[in-house]
């Protein structure tokens, strides 16, 4: 049941109540602002909805009680059915019920154009078509639809059919994910203005009640057909627009392709000459006496290369895991033996840079997985927190076992991460201080590649910190396997 807010010690009668339900489902600003002053409602209410706030049905809830829209809808003055997505009949009102001379349980849970055909007699009619039109219409574009008049008969209580002009429009309900719920069909029995209109040549003299509404209801209908125009037109901008969306989205799905195949191309390309100097800048290191300027020369060479192979490897594999092709070599795997293997690599930069390293590890179960990868996940967490922990800090590397999951944790007492970065910092190429007087090296992959690699492991990992210079904290999450499963997953 849909509650709509009202004021109910300000209204009179059920159709004062109508009035502001009529207005909220059209939309129709003007008539709401003037139900808020002619029914005294409070200048504070009337201030917010001035500012645009109060249509929003939270807001409503918020600020009035609500009433029966059961009750409201059924005693409404005006013509209401109720249809689902399906186009079955599913609620009617009284004044629906009496306009079209039908009884409820003749129409609930029918498919509305089995309910009300078209005049069989009628070889012209074409009230089904137009009506099914208008109700898809609104099905495609969530959006309200008015219909110009239509002649469509009803059925005689006894037998035939009676002639009957309607001008109708159909209103989608959307439900919470923003998609067509159910469709408010009101229609108004304008047959007698037609009839009047058809017989106008033959009459001499017209009321001025009878011209007055005629006029009233001109302007209507004009309002709607204008109503009408200006929809079409909104749409057919949105489809151009749409189209050419469409169009971009393509070519920079082009562009991104293009973009990775250039980069794993690059990275091959560079790997070997890099490693060929690191590996005679190792030579001439080992060859020469320690402590000269050529030996100090060749180390600088070979720690430079070392820094450049790696950049050239985060790279490659994150070209590779663009194009889907990182694949893992899995096996059973000790966590904890593979955490003592890299915090071991480690362990000179370390002391290098005056830092402390705790092993906290008590993690007794096995995984599946990929021994290379893994070391590559722990190593860039590792690094990461070396980079970003001034001399003197400390990271700390703990496991556990929990239900099922082995949990992998890397805390350091650094520089700490910006809240407003925190959901960015696993993304590629994703960098804190990405000024070009930044104080640290690196690409920004290292920490996407961990997210995909632990992800491959059906893992999963997250970032914490408490902000600038209060430290960060990687979680890593592994499934642990039973017997059974491990040999499946090899």
């Amino acid at each position: 049941m849909i509650s709509l807010p009202v004021d109910t010690q300000n209204l009179q009668s059920v159709d004062q109540c109508y009035g502001h339900f009529d207005a909220i489902s059209r939309g129709d600003f003007n008539k709401i602002k003037s139900l808020f002053i002619n029914k005294n409602l409070s200048p504070n209410l009337l201030h917010r909805f001035e500012r645009g706030n109060l249509l929003e049905e939270e807001s409503l809830k918020k600020i009035l009680p609500s009433i029966d829209f059961k009750a409201v809808f059924d005693a409404a003055p005006a013509s209401y059915l109720l249809l689902d997505r399906d186009l079955n009949i599913i609620d009617v009102n009284r004044s629906y019920l009496n306009a079209t001379s039908t009884n409820r349980e003749d129409l609930i849970d029918h498919y509305i154009f089995d309910a009300f055909p078209d005049n069989p007699e009628d070889k012209s009619a074409n009230g089904v078509s137009n009506l099914r039109a208008s109700l898809e219409i609104v099905l495609d574009t969530k959006a309200a639809d008015t219909m110009p008049v239509q002649k469509y008969d009803i059925r005689k209580p006894g037998d035939g059919f009676e002639i009957r002009y309607w001008s109708p429009i159909n209103t989608p309900v959307l439900d919470a994910q923003g998609e067509v719920q159910y469709i408010i069909h009101r229609v108004e029995d304008v047959t007698e203005y037609v009839t009047m209109e058809l017989a106008r040549n033959n009459q001499s003299v017209a009321s001025q009640t009878m011209k007055d509404r005629m006029v009233k209801m001109e302007a209507e209908i004009l309002a709607r057909s204008r109503e009408i125009e200006v929809a079409q037109n909104r749409l057919d901008a949105a489809r151009a627009r749409v189209a050419q969306l469409a169009e971009k989205a393509k070519e920079l799905d082009k562009v991104n392709r293009l973009k990775d195949e250039f980069l794993m191309t690059l990275s091959h390309e560079l790997r070997t000459p890099i490693s060929v100097i690191r590996g005679y800048a190792e030579i001439l290191r080992d060859e020469l006496d320690g402590g000269t300027s050529a030996w100090q020369a060749a180390n600088l060479i070979f720690r430079n290369s070392e820094v450049q192979l790696r950049l050239v490897n985060d790279l490659l594999d994150s070209s590779r895991i663009m194009a889907g092709k990182l694949i893992l070599d899995k096996e059973p795997l000790d966590v904890d033996s593979i955490i003592r293997e890299v915090a071991e690599s480690f362990q000179m930069s370390l002391e290098k840079k005056g830092l402390h390293l705790n092993l906290d590890l008590h993690a007794k179960g096995k995984i599946i997985g990929d021994h290379v990868r893994l070391y590559q996940v722990v190593g860039n967490l590792i690094s990461n927190s070396l980079k970003f922990t001034p001399p003197g800090g400390i990271i700390d590397i703990k496991t556990q076992q929990t239900n099922g999951w082995i949990e992998i944790s890397v805390i350091d007492n650094g520089e700490g991460i910006n809240p407003e970065y925190l959901p960015n910092v696993f993304q590629r190429f994703s960098q804190q201080d990405s000024s070009t007087t930044r104080r640290h090296g690196g690409l920004g992959l290292g920490l996407s590649i961990a997210k995909f690699i632990v992800k491959l492991h059906r893992g999963h990992i997250e970032a914490f910190s408490s902000g600038l210079g209060k430290g960060a904290q990687f979680v890593v999450r592994l499934p642990t396997l039973g017997e059974k499963e491990a040999l499946a997953e090899i």
